[in-house]
């Protein structure tokens, strides 16, 4: 499952998926993109498989990004599965 969201509110629908920083000296990202793993192991057995090695390899050559994961439930129950 997976979420994906833009900083550019213009056409935004979704006011719930506003950003606002509260606090940092880091530029907010221009997009967020939130995938529900069922464990850790999983989400680095993805990153690092070889399915995905070239589009990791495309994506870090083309962009500046980061990628981050966090412990944690969707406690407002926000994510969805799309379909």
């Amino acid at each position: 499952m997976s979420r994906a969201w833009s900083n550019d509110t213009a056409g935004d629908t979704s006011p719930e998926l506003q950003i606002d920083k509260l606090e940092g000296e880091r530029t907010l990202p221009g997009a967020i993109v939130l995938i529900e793993w069922p464990s850790r192991e999983a989400a680095e057995a993805f990153y690092e498989s070889e399915e995905y090695r070239p589009y990791r390899e495309r994506r870090r050559a083309g962009a500046i990004n980061e990628f981050t994961l966090l412990a944690g439930e969707d406690m407002n129950n926000l994510a969805r599965i799309a379909g």
